[in-house]
């Protein structure tokens, strides 16, 4: 999974091991690595334009950010520049501040999820956070659910 966040400056990835990485392109400039260097003259101009460097490293990142050897199925970032929401093949919905990067704030469990395409996002005036549910085997359960994004209090399924 992977997301921008609004101004388009940071982008974050979910890995398969359920680690989390940030890359951000403030104050990157394109040849700081070797293999920028390497490049020709019109990818390195392609690059200037879209301010990414060609080979670098996140600049932060949370190992086991869900279960190890579970898929994070999406990531999506609130507006205010410093919240993260990422979904879990896990079953958990988790909530960061990337000021504070180490561990989630919130953590909402028994969602079931079966499906590599379930997503989390915030409503357009960022008051609810929303993502879906898996059925179960027999075909129950599956559903929207919805928290207040403030107070982390469940509001409707």
């Amino acid at each position: 999974a992977g997301s921008f966040n609004c101004s388009g400056s940071m982008l974050a990835a979910g890995m398969m091991d359920g680690t989390i990485q940030l890359w951000s392109s403030v104050g990157k400039k394109v040849g700081q690595s070797e293999q920028a260097a390497k490049l020709p003259a019109w990818k390195v101009k392609i690059l200037e334009k879209q301010r990414w460097t060609y080979n670098s490293r996140p600049g932060q990142l949370v190992r086991k950010a869900h279960e190890p050897e579970t898929e994070i199925t999406d990531l999506s970032f609130a507006r205010d520049g410093h919240t993260l929401l990422s979904r879990g093949g896990d079953g958990t919905l988790r909530v960061w501040d990337l000021r504070n990067f180490k561990k989630p704030v919130k953590v909402f469990d028994d969602l079931l999820c079966n499906y590599a395409t379930t997503a989390c996002t915030f409503s357009p005036d960022e008051q609810l956070i929303l993502t879906g549910v898996s059925c179960n085997k027999a075909g129950d359960g599956g559903a929207l659910v919805f928290y207040d994004s403030s107070s982390f209090e469940f509001v409707r399924r």
